[in-house]
């Protein structure tokens, strides 16, 4: 308030200086009236026009927060950008509220926004979880990949005319009503692909990814899209933090190259970027979550993956390769005879931190048979899937018959609750196709919306939990214990 009372006595001390020296010789000229109209309580200040921070404005001598308390207003950034993943749009605003927040110091903003980023962008993409309408992007096709290649010949293909062309092949020629057209907007996101294959020779439709389960490019969204995005915030961020470090009396140096700050602007630069890194990733150039615990997030980065695999063995777990521990060399558990191992040693090759480790062909384990062992006695059959029930523990173990009826009525139950979730869906789609009176066949395709990929979530786990069903069954009726089921919780 302090600072809007100066800005008032600023405008109608220079409104007064410009009457007075203005409106002497030329009296019918109009002078502008300078009025006091916003000011920022906190402000990131990124480049020219580049900026964000919580906006007040003034009015009838009162501070007004504009467009909320503690919602940042942008400019510049990339939530404006058309070209950009709807994760980093959406992600971006929330990571500037809790930088900028000003109910907590600098620091505990700091660690509040690392552990968001965590929690939504990284961790999800690393465990290939990210819903997959947050990761598409969206461009323009202005030619399709004929005219475009004839337009510029010494050209490569844009990623999205080389999407265009496979989704051209796939709807059998560019007559067809469902291929693309010039003019049109194409999603589209990057996926895996084979060693050495470029970025614009991945990109896929979303929607056929996710029904084909494509599994996305996890490293090419965290390095061209969350790291690179972060960091042009948090540099800054962590630039003023060293500078006020500095001046507080404490003398920074970077112990890479033995660079001190303002030695070049280059160094500087680069400095202020790992610094930003190690701090928002947990290393300058990996992923390491340094605040995250094995055994309640998912396995995703070295540190977790070691904690859980430790913790499989101790309870006897099957499957796992071997892992020396990376400093002293000591092998932290031995290898299994199981179908994953195998495969890893008849291929000659097992990868370990990026490096190929060569290993001999031909030993006991390229030999060992595939299958799995039973869920309830460990007995290894050959040609079974993971988590199976054998004839014998099916038929003799009460325990597994009531644990199979359990199972069946859980699966029986969530898949009513799909198909309520289903029929709700369908009466919003009805309603905004106009046909909410007398409904029909959803055609909508508009992967822009999210309830169509409610709906494409919704079918794809009806099928999942109707072949967990169908599982469920057959080792009931093999126990007789079939005609007991009943889902009101108890057995009838």
């Amino acid at each position: 308030m302090q600072a809007a009372e100066l800005g008032v006595q600023m405008a109608a001390h220079i409104t007064a200086i410009m009457k007075r020296d203005y409106t002497v010789e030329t009296p019918e000229y109009n002078i502008l009236n300078l009025e006091f109209e916003k000011t920022f309580r906190r402000i990131l200040l990124i480049a020219k026009k580049r900026y964000a921070g919580l906006k007040y404005e003034y009015a009838k001598g009162k501070l007004t927060a504009k467009p909320g308390d503690c919602v940042p207003t942008l400019s510049g950034l990339e939530s404006k950008r058309r070209d950009v993943t709807l994760m980093i749009k959406e992600r971006v605003v929330h990571v500037l509220s809790l930088l900028l927040d000003h109910h907590y110091s600098v620091d505990e903003n700091l660690r509040r926004t690392r552990e968001y980023v965590w929690r939504t962008m990284v961790r999800p993409l690393l465990a290939n979880k990210m819903d997959l309408r947050q990761l598409a992007i969206t461009k323009a096709l202005r030619a399709l990949p004929e005219q475009y290649a004839a337009n510029n010949p010494d050209r490569a293909l844009p990623v999205h005319v080389q999407l265009a062309g496979k989704l051209i092949k796939r709807a059998g020629g560019e007559d067809q009503p469902n291929a693309p057209r010039a003019g049109d907007r194409l999603p589209f996101v990057i996926v895996r692909g084979e060693p050495g294959q470029s970025v614009s020779e991945r990109a896929e439709d979303p929607v056929y990814a996710f029904e084909h389960s494509v599994p996305i490019d996890a490293d090419y969204y965290l390095e061209k899209h969350v790291r690179a995005t972060l960091l042009r915030l948090f540099v800054p961020v962590m630039q003023g933090r060293s500078r006020q470090t500095q001046l507080g009396g404490a003398h920074k140096v970077a112990h890479k190259g033995g660079v001190q700050f303002g030695q070049t602007d280059a160094a500087r630069k680069r400095h202020n970027e790992y610094e930003a890194a190690e701090f928002l990733f947990g290393h300058k150039t990996e992923y390491r979550d340094r605040f995250g615990d094995g055994d309640d997030i998912e396995p995703v980065t070295e540190r977790n993956s070691l904690a859980v695999r430790e913790k499989s063995i101790a309870e006897g777990a099957v499957g796992v390769v071997p892992v020396r521990e990376p400093r002293r060399g000591d092998l932290l558990f031995e290898v299994r005879y199981n179908a994953s191992a195998a495969s890893a040693q008849a291929a000659g090759s097992v990868t370990k931190r990026g490096t190929a480790v060569k290993r001999a062909r031909g030993t006991l384990f390229a030999f060992s048979p595939r299958g799995a062992r039973c869920r309830s006695c460990r007995r290894f059959e050959r040609g079974a899937a993971d988590g199976f029930v054998c004839d014998e523990c099916a038929l003799r173990s009460p325990a597994m018959r009531d644990r199979t009826l359990a199972d069946a009525r859980r699966y029986a139950l969530d898949i009513e609750d799909l198909r309520s979730e289903r029929r709700a869906l369908a009466e919003t789609c009805h309603e905004c196709m106009g046909c909410a009176d007398a409904p029909q066949h959803i055609t909508c395709e508009n992967s822009d919306c999210p309830v169509f990929w409610r709906r494409k979530r919704n079918q794809r786990s009806q099928a999942a939990l109707g072949e967990r069903m169908r599982t469920a069954r057959d080792v009931a009726l093999l126990t007789g214990g079939f005609e007991r089921l009943s889902l009101r919780g108890s057995d009838a």
